[in-house]
């Protein structure tokens, strides 16, 4: 609903604020998961339709909201994203369901967030 999509926004800008005011660098990040447009059927079968209260295209152009609010917040409030959905979302080997990771998910998720930290950890002691 547009209340939620509101409440998100509203969450994610007094996380921010709040890193911001006790000293720390936020660092906002895109969920991965296995829910995309052009999802097999075998796919589709795994995703939690019923939890959720969604169907399908429902459900994409959810994700696809809940991305557009993170984006908007990091723009407006100066800070990082790290989009790991945009490179991880839909690769059936790195899902369990429609947000949980396989033991291989998991560990390309913890790769990607090392490789960003360490590039913005250098990037911080080099300006």
């Amino acid at each position: 609903t547009k209340y939620a999509l509101n409440q998100y926004q509203l969450n994610l800008e007094s996380f921010v604020d709040i890193c911001k005011n006790m000293g720390s660098i936020p660092i906002l990040m895109t969920q991965p998961r296995l829910v995309v447009k052009n999802n097999t059927d075998l796919d589709k079968k795994r995703i939690s339709y019923g939890y959720t209260g969604l169907n399908h295209n429902t459900l994409v152009d959810a994700f696809h909201k809940c991305d557009s609010i993170i984006f908007k917040v990091a723009k407006n409030k100066n800070v990082k994203v790290l989009d790991l959905a945009d490179n991880l979302s839909g690769k059936s080997e790195l899902f369990i369901d429609h947000v949980h990771t396989t033991q291989l998910g998991s560990e390309v998720i913890a790769s990607e967030t090392a490789k960003f930290l360490k590039d913005m950890i250098f990037n911080l002691k080099n300006n």
